[in-house]
């Protein structure tokens, strides 16, 4: 009895480690690789969320150009622009981290340097996230780049 009691005790917190690596992992793997933008919303009807997704959905190309990935967290999910599903756990531990609490909504720039670069509580409009964007160091030193190539 002690045995199964203590298997079930090892699988129950072992896939609770997972899941919390995972979740502070998300991020991280893409540091110096990624600019991420995380947005919160309560709801994924939320007319914000909507509004949000809709000027994102437009600037595929820019924000592409720019080395960004987005991540979706609603109170249960985590939903990544290449369509994984991160799940309730990941999602709580990035409200916390980001100290996300009650607010509806949010958006949040994180550059590839893993810091917050902009937090913005209502629609952030593409000129503002851009103009941000380029104005980094490291992006200047992309768009010098690309115009070598």
């Amino acid at each position: 009895m002690i045995k199964y009691l203590m298997t079930i005790f090892l699988i129950t917190f072992g896939a609770i480690g997972i899941t919390y690596a995972q979740s502070t992992g998300i991020l991280d793997s893409l540091r110096w690789k990624k600019r991420i933008l995380l947005m919160f919303t309560n709801s994924d009807t939320a007319s914000l969320y909507r509004q949000q997704k809709r000027i994102w959905d437009d600037a595929q190309r820019a924000l592409s150009d720019r080395d960004i990935v987005s991540f979706i967290i609603t109170k249960t999910d985590v939903k990544a622009s290449d369509g994984k599903d991160y799940g309730q756990h990941t999602a709580e531990r990035l409200r916390k981290e980001y100290r996300i609490k009650e607010q509806p909504f949010a958006v949040i720039l994180i550059g590839k340097d893993g810091g917050e670069k902009l937090r913005e509580y209502d629609i952030l409009a593409n000129s503002r996230l851009f103009s941000t964007i380029d104005a980094m160091p490291m992006r200047r030193r992309e768009m010098g780049e690309d115009k070598k190539r």
